[in-house]
């Protein structure tokens, strides 16, 4: 019987293939073209999201990442709450064939903490 990888070697692993950085970069990056993808539950997404990103439940990015990035080499940015779901959304989309992936480490709770621009959606 072949034993399952726990979640902080999932996480490490993962780390060791995707790039991180930090909300200011992601926000410098999006600025200059990046799509910020925010990957967040709609509930969570209700209490505001980052001001340009475009929100998609981690459930259906592998579902809607190609309409929304049509280019595989166009930067995509991934956010979550914390950093650790878009740290996993970025290696599925490396794995389909996006060459240009990073996620926001912190995800949005600290893109928030750090006073970077968010909308409301509520």
């Amino acid at each position: 019987m072949k034993t399952p990888i726990d979640v902080p070697t999932l996480i490490a692993d993962t780390r060791q293939r995707i790039a991180e950085m930090t909300p200011a970069a992601a926000l410098a990056r999006q600025s200059e073209g990046a799509t910020l993808i925010d990957v967040r539950d709609d509930h969570e997404r209700a209490t505001g999201m980052p001001t340009g990103a475009a929100g998609v439940s981690r459930g259906f990015l592998e579902l809607r990442i190609a309409k929304l990035v049509p280019d595989a080499e166009h930067e995509v940015l991934v956010m979550c709450g914390s950093g650790m779901r878009s740290l996993l959304a970025a290696d599925t989309l490396r794995r389909m064939g996006y060459t240009h992936v990073a996620s926001v480490a912190g995800g949005f709770a600290r893109w928030k903490a750090e006073g970077l621009p968010v909308d409301a959606t509520e």
